[in-house]
């Protein structure tokens, strides 16, 4: 299968979920609330506004979320990867990413667990840095080469938070990049190759406000 057709289908999923998330919330909406408003002695918290903390291997964030319907609500993610040795960049490498992403709150009105749906636009800015000669795989602290990579792409994932106070949640989120592979040239410059799914696990440390 060419890259092209595992690229279009790739997007064709992107469009199926936002599908699911607008259209879906929308049918749900009513019935959520009218749980609500069965429970006349039961107290149910529907905040409005969270905000986080995210953590994984060589990765740090944060995030902020505003929930405008009881399924559906609107994330802004920001994340730093840094350079270790073991994660294909050096130490001296560095990305910063950005993403929006709608957030389809499935199960709202339990009271442990929220299993959330994302899908949404990302855009990175990837430092690099060529400080050896990859076809000896020899190292050296000189820096030959650097620049930058600029990239704006899709992405999505699945996120189950608990929820362990009235207004903290902790959780574990799988997010999926459609991101590009890095490939160096002859002259020693890093530049972006094909396309492909990029897995990056993270925790996440929620407080509801």
């Amino acid at each position: 299968m060419s890259a092209k057709i595992r690229y279009m289908k790739f997007h064709a999923a992107l469009i199926a979920l936002i599908a699911l998330l607008f259209f879906g919330s929308r049918i749900n909406a009513n019935e959520n609330q009218q749980k609500t408003e069965t429970r006349p002695g039961e107290e149910f918290h529907n905040y409005n506004w969270a905000t986080g903390a995210l953590f994984g291997i060589t990765v740090c964030g944060a995030y902020g979320e505003y929930r405008f319907m009881p399924r559906l609500g609107l994330k802004a993610i920001g994340i730093y990867i840094f350079g270790a040795d073991f994660n294909t960049m050096n130490r001296n490498e560095f990305i910063v990413s950005g993403a929006v992403a709608p957030v389809f709150h499935m199960t709202p009105d339990l009271p442990i667990l929220d299993p959330v749906l994302m899908i949404g636009i990302v855009y990175s800015y990837h430092h690099w840095e060529t400080r050896s000669i990859p076809y000896l795989g020899i190292k050296f602290e000189h820096t030959y080469r650097q620049g930058n990579i600029h990239d704006v792409t899709f992405g999505g994932g699945f996120g189950l938070n608990f929820k362990f106070a009235d207004r903290l949640k902790i959780g574990f989120n799988l997010w999926l990049n459609c991101d590009y592979s890095v490939s160096t040239t002859s002259s020693l410059k890093k530049i972006k190759s094909g396309r492909m799914l990029l897995p990056l696990p993270l925790v996440e440390f929620t407080i509801q406000l």
